[in-house]
């Protein structure tokens, strides 16, 4: 299948609504710290936002690592204690790939750091989700603080791999333990695979700060520095972060003191050479890649340039506890909400950095004056664009394991966190956005829970980027992709079109705008189909299998559809499905599953259904017996010969007896038990050997003896024995209890068993008589006003049933079984029958039905029709009724139709009867006057003065079929009036005007109905 898909992306330079470090994948390297110091335990710390989140973890190179599930609901903090994994986790060797790397997958976009929460010894990793990985690293290193003793205290860095067969080169800038002095180091690790690095030494210099890491496929990449101590103190602690690619490395930062007794530290790594470091606007140093520049804060906070984009690892904390952190750079970056999770009581110092105009706009969950624009200070070196923030949120505004969520409704900001005291350790990291956010998805709401990277081979991708035409761009992608054209098209995606894409935008009020897209398909990390039985071999007889649905989309789109195959049948159920199976031998099992971009996956199991031996166990003899007697228990199975075991039971307890054929002597229950070679067993039906006297048995009598319309009767039966019910002499089956709902009439009886099979039938019979209750039914005819109605009873069923009739009129009821009734008035009324029975007093049916009463049309009488003689006319009345009858009828033809033919010598006055369906009459009048010959008449004068007489010049048709027209002129030939229509007079105006006193000329021609045309012209006055 072909799945298409476009996406326009366009360059804002206005606020946006830019989550924290959000993503639904997050790859990670845990560090291993020195257990003498302390290291655990080790948490993961999740934040959500406007969606509840599904988040799995995995070690996708290690299947024996169980994945992890969790629910994680909207705009809260959930914590997962990974402790008792950490022999799995932390990647504690050097020099060798490990199966360690951790994989965080979630239904909708999350927030999470990794917090190493050791009272004296920890700190977190701001997990950045895709801003993490990449193709080449800078990794930068704290250069001035020695560690505890080495190699027990190490720093490291290392390397997780998020697919297969991925090609690693590093090229370090110092010796690296197990290396030598190496330049180069190749490795090649598989997905979710590690591969952790190590200086030399504890001394500061020897680290191997500026190494460069190339790959051919994305990697992320986790530094640590174990129990590093500021010079003079006596307290260590530990520094590391997650690091960013160097695509995303930044050229202007804002850096802030933290809360040390002595001075902050930073270091800046360049990853290109003859890079100038500027501090509050001074040239301090060019520097080459390689190499790094040492910063000493002392002052709240300095403002750091560069002339090209560099890595800084910054140092910070409380009194001599140490964490450290990336730093993001600020050009078009940060986010305008951000969600953090406080994870102990401890000092939790929340840092903002933003511009000037933000301030004044920031929200701490959800409340203003919290975050309040006058506790911003400047930022030296900034020219005053850059504001920063520090505060201590106190427990009354947010308790341990809470989110912190902080926004900003008109600019973006970065926020990074200081949490811990001075007597114990530091958590120091950035959870804003480090990716350049001024490149988005036109017409994509990137939503809490879209993942946008992920499609099938064979879709095809279409970016549409939109941008001012001032700027320049160009696109760079995997195999050495490079592209000046604005659009960046794949018209079918497939494995080689897999990686990062990058749009550059140089131009505009960022100066350059990257943004990463990165391809990949589903198959490698979204949609995996897998289902679990819950038990794959069953004996025949009492199988139940149960399969449930363990499939995952980690891009979080959803599985919409599951088939499931059952031994080749197709069935499509939800998440699990429950079957038995009606025969043995293995079976395929097969699960497919769809996503909603119509991604699929499948897999295929076995299971087995093996057979239960057959058994009939058979009583030679009665089950009932006296002392002395006996009788024969064999059994009957045709695999007696392949059987593995037989074990008769008596009393439940297991007999010597291993023979096909037993003699019961006394009384007990028996049964015996049949396994086959494959352990399949089956064991047969008790039989309960017993001698009892006859059982009791009596049948009371019931309160009605009518069955009315299946409504059950209750008998009941007095014993104490076994009950069996008979009707008409039949057993009835299933009938048991000493309760018995009879629905039919007959004789009823009952027989009492007892455990030994004697039986003693009831002296009682019942005799119940079936009565069905009819179903009124009725038909009528809509009807006129004071009509009669004839009502048609159609209830089948005898005579003898009391039938009451409502007319809903208010006139009473009528007992008659079809009754004529008259209704006094119009309208609809609505009529009920209902039927009383004597056998069955409470049931009482009822139909209800809508009857329609009319009133009649009030006639009138039509204009007068002007004929010719002995010339046929269609006469017309008015068409509302379904009969007709004109009188007298004489010189009609068609009198019963609406619009009879006319043809006589003398006037006639007509009356004209009108029927409609409901038999309402109405009578019309129309008089008819008969001319000589066909004409058309036209009076000398008219007087239009509004006095109702003579106001228009009328002319009269006789015998006119059509007019074809009736024109007036004045005297000089100026046309003031025309008509077509036999019923349209002039007036005296003209436009609205009336005209002088005057002779005025007409002319007029229509057709006669002897079909000859009758033109006549003349003069009439106008009078006043």
């Amino acid at each position: 299948m072909i799945l298409k898909f476009f996406f326009s992306v366009f360059i804002l330079f206005s606020s946006q609504f830019v989550f924290s470090q959000i993503g639904n994948e997050f790859w990670f390297a845990a560090p291993d710290l020195q257990v003498r110091h302390g290291d655990d335990p080790i948490i993961l710390r999740i934040s959500t936002h406007g969606e509840d989140a599904k988040v799995i973890i995995s070690q996708p190179s290690n299947n024996a690592f169980k994945k992890i599930e969790v629910t994680v609901p909207k705009n809260s903090s959930y914590s997962i204690d990974l402790t008792k994994f950490k022999h799995i986790i932390e990647c504690d060797s050097i020099n060798k790939p490990q199966n360690r790397g951790l994989l965080i997958q979630s239904s909708c976009k999350i927030s999470c750091y990794y917090d190493i929460a050791d009272a004296l010894n920890g700190d977190l990793f701001s997990l950045k989700g895709t801003n993490s990985l990449g193709e080449k690293f800078t990794v930068p290193q704290q250069m001035s603080l020695s560690s505890w003793n080495y190699p027990l205290y190490t720093s490291n860095f290392i390397i997780v791999a998020t697919e297969d067969s991925t090609t690693v080169k590093v090229y370090p800038t110092k010796d690296l333990a197990g290396h030598g002095s190496k330049r180069e180091i190749i490795i090649v690790l598989n997905k979710g695979q590690t591969y952790s690095f190590e200086n030399i030494s504890n001394i500061p210099n020897q680290r191997a700060g500026g190494t460069i890491v190339l790959s051919n496929k994305p990697i992320a990449i986790t530094i640590k520095d174990d129990s590093i101590q500021l010079p003079g103190f006596g307290c260590a602690d530990t520094a590391g972060d997650q690091l960013i690619p160097d695509d995303l490395a930044g050229s202007e930062f804002a850096i802030m003191k933290g809360y040390f007794f002595s001075a902050d530290r930073y270091f800046i790594f360049p990853i290109q050479d003859s890079t100038k470091v500027y501090v509050n606007g001074i040239l301090k140093i060019t520097i080459n890649k390689g190499s790094f520049y040492e910063g000493i804060l002392n002052e709240n906070a300095c403002f750091v340039n560069t002339s090209f984009p560099v890595q800084i690892f910054h140092i910070s904390g409380f009194g001599c506890e140490i964490g450290g952190a990336i730093l993001p750079g600020l050009s078009c970056t940060g986010s305008s909400v951000v969600n953090v999770n406080r994870a102990t009581n401890q000092d939790f110092f929340v840092n903002i950095i933003t511009k000037r105009e933000n301030i004044n706009d920031f929200y701490f969950n959800g409340l203003p004056n919290i975050i309040r624009a006058s506790d911003f200070i400047e930022v030296n070196g900034s020219d005053g664009s850059w504001m920063v923030y520090r505060k201590n949120m106190p427990l009354s505004q947010l308790k341990a394991g809470q989110t912190a969520s902080v926004s900003n409704k008109v600019g973006r900001f970065h926020l990074g966190i200081i949490h811990g005291d001075q007597s114990s350790t530091t958590r120091y990291g950035y959870f804003s956005d480090f990716s350049n956010t001024t490149i988005v998805f036109e017409n994509i709401e990137e939503s809490a829970c879209d993942a946008l990277s992920s499609f099938c081979f064979g879709a095809s991708i279409q970016l549409n980027p939109k941008i001012d035409k001032s700027s320049s761009y160009f696109w760079e992608g995997p195999n050495k992709f490079y592209s000046k054209d604005l659009n960046l098209n794949i018209p079918s995606f497939s494995e080689k079109d897999e990686g990062y894409y990058t749009f550059t935008v140089v131009g505009g009020s960022c100066g350059v705008s990257k943004k990463r897209i990165y391809l990949t398909k589903p198959e490698a990390n979204s949609l995996v189909a897998d289902f679990d039985v819950n038990q794959a071999v069953q004996c025949f007889g009492n199988n139940l299998f149960e399969f449930q649905d363990k499939s995952i989309s980690s891009n979080g789109s959803d599985i919409n559809k599951r088939q499931w195959v059952i031994a080749g049948d197709k069935k499509n159920y939800a998440e699990v499905l429950k079957t038995t199976f009606k025969d043995t031998g293995l079976f395929i099992i097969g699960l497919l599953i769809e996503d909603v971009n119509k991604c699929r996956d499948t897999i295929e199991k076995y299971i087995r259904i093996l057979p239960n031996p057959k058994i009939d166990l058979k009583i030679n003899g009665k089950p009932a017996f006296c002392a002395g007697d006996s009788s024969v228990l064999s059994i009957f199975s045709s695999e007696v010969d392949k059987l593995n075991e037989i074990k008769w039971l008596k009393d439940n307890i297991a007999w010597d007896s291993v023979a096909t054929e037993i003699t019961v002597k006394k009384a007990g229950i028996y049964q015996v038990m049949i396994s086959n070679k494959d352990g399949c067993a089956t064991i047969s039906d008790q039989f309960k050997f017993e001698v009892y006297d006859n059982p009791t048995i009596s049948l009371l009598q019931p309160s009605t003896y009518f069955i009315c319309d299946s409504v059950p009767i209750t008998l009941n039966a007095v014993t104490n024995g076994l009950v069996y019910w008979y009707l008409n002499g039949q057993p009835i089956v299933g009938a048991t209890s000493s309760q018995l709902k009879a629905h039919r009439g007959g004789v009823y009886e009952v027989k009492a068993v007892s455990s030994n099979g004697c039986m003693t039938l009831s002296d009682t019979k019942i005799n119940l008589n079936n009565v069905n209750i009819p179903k009124p039914d009725f038909s009528f005819i809509n009807s006129c006003i004071k009509f009669p109605v004839a009502f048609l009873n159609e209830t089948k069923g005898g005579d003898s049933y009391q039938y009451i009739w409502d007319f809903g009129d208010g006139t009473g009821v009528s007992y008659n079984k079809s009754p004529v009734h008259s209704f006094q008035k119009s309208g609809l009324f609505n009529v009920t029958l209902s039927i009383e029975i004597e056998e069955c007093p409470e049931q009482i049916p009822i139909k209800s039905r809508k009857i329609q009463i009319e009133q009649p049309i009030a006639g009138i009488r039509y204009p007068v029709m002007n004929v010719s003689r002995n010339l046929p006319q269609s006469l017309f009345a008015r068409k509302f009724g379904v009969t007709y009858d004109w009188k007298p009828s004489a010189d009609l033809k068609g009198w019963n139709s609406y619009n009879p033919m006319y043809n006589s010598n003398m006037n006639q006055e007509f009356l004209i009867d009108i029927y409609t369906a409901n038999k309402c009459k109405t009578t019309d009048t129309l008089q008819v006057n008969v001319f000589e010959k066909t004409d058309i008449m036209v009076p000398e004068a008219f007087t239009p003065n509004n006095d109702g007489e003579n106001d228009q010049l009328k002319f009269y048709n006789i015998g006119i079929t059509k007019l074809k027209y009736f024109r007036i002129f004045n005297r000089w030939g100026q046309l003031l009036f025309e008509t077509t229509n036999e019923n349209s007079f002039w007036d005296g105006t003209f436009n609205g005007i009336l005209q002088p006193i005057d002779s005025y000329v007409w002319m007029v021609e229509g057709v006669g109905s002897d079909g000859e045309t009758v033109f006549k012209r003349g003069q009439s006055i106008l009078l006043r």
